[in-house]
């Protein structure tokens, strides 16, 4: 069975890969999204998956950036372009009191069902 590592901190995340742990996904609410946080996970060669608040800046089309609220997004999710970092994949949630968060994987193929299946 594949293993998911929730996220503590950087030093605890270099120290798991020292000591040979290699997670299927790295997990962390978007209070630890920064982009050091997510190149650190990149820099390891590990997948995470996070939530954005919904004023990150995103480049849906090439033609510009726009926040994540202002994006439309279908069921099989999007790639886009994430200020600072790079390509990823986003999905909109909808929660049972409607409000709509946003979840974002460095793992392009990541699929809706995975995504909850994870988060």
């Amino acid at each position: 069975m594949a293993s998911i590592m929730p996220y503590y901190n950087d030093s605890a995340i270099r120290e798991s890969k020292e000591g040979g742990f290699n997670p299927e996904c790295v997990l962390f609410d978007s209070w630890y999204s920064g982009m050091d946080n997510l190149k650190i996970i990149w820099d390891l060669g590990w997948t995470w998956l996070t939530r954005l608040k919904m004023n990150r800046l995103l480049n849906p089309d090439g033609f510009g950036l726009v926040q994540i609220n202002e994006v439309e997004i279908g069921t099989d999710g999007l790639t886009v372009h994430l200020k600072g970092y790079g390509f990823v994949k986003v999905f909109k949630i909808a929660s049972k009191d409607g409000r709509i968060e946003h979840c974002v994987t460095n793992d392009l193929e990541m699929s809706e069902t995975r995504c909850f299946e994870v988060f």
